[in-house]
C-alpha cells in the first residue's frame, strides 16, 4: 500500500560548519524531531516510513 506523508523539513545553515542540521516534523505531530547530520535524518524518515499512518478522522470525498 502506498502512502503519502507531508513533513516539514527545516534546515539550519552555518557558514562555518558545513554539516547538515535542522528538524523534521509531520503535520499531526506536536513537536519537530532533531537531527544533527545526515544519518540522523535519514533514521528519522526511516522512522517515519516504519509508522503506521494516522487514521483519517473526514470521510472520503463524497461519502460525507
Amino acid at each position: 500500500m502506498r502512502t503519502l506523508t507531508t513533513v516539514i523539513l527545516r534546515l539550519l545553515h552555518n557558514n562555518h560548519a558545513p554539516s547538515l542540521r535542522g528538524t523534521l516534523q509531520t503535520l499531526d505531530e506536536p513537536e519537530p524531531r532533531a537531527f544533527k547530520d545526515e544519518r540522523e535524518l535519514l533514521a528519522l524518515l526511516r522512522q517515519l516510513t516504519a509508522q503506521p499512518p494516522p487514521t483519517s478522522k473526514q470521510p472520503p470525498p463524497g461519502q460525507d
